[in-house]
């Protein structure tokens, strides 16, 4: 996981990684999600990549473009890295059941 225009998706060690273990990737925006700047308000403007070895498709929401977002850099009196790290508990739940289907298929169906 790390933001999509990150050049650290271009090392070769990553590739060589998510090749020689089958992974794919997902990009998704954390507005999608419903995460709002906790100082502003307005939703989150930061699209993020998930790496992983099963399909993360059903996570993978892209802004629907119907509201505003706040902007990352508009006030320095504090860390926006404070709600960067942060995911909603829906999405957390969205891809612990993802996991959890993956890793025992048969208790699932």
């Amino acid at each position: 996981e790390n933001p999509q225009d990150r050049l650290a998706w271009d090392l070769d060690i990553v590739q060589d990684m998510m090749g020689a273990s089958n992974m794919r990737y997902v990009d998704m925006g954390l507005c999608a999600w419903g995460v709002k700047d906790m100082w502003s308000g307005k939703f989150y403007n930061k699209t993020m990549r998930f790496a992983c070895t099963f399909n993360m498709e059903h996570v993978a929401r892209k802004c629907p473009k119907d509201h505003e977002h706040g902007c990352r850099n508009s006030a320095r009196q504090y860390q926006r890295s404070a709600i960067s790290g942060q995911y909603p508990l829906s999405l957390c739940e969205a891809w612990a059941s993802l996991a959890k289907t993956f890793i025992s298929p048969q208790a699932h169906t």
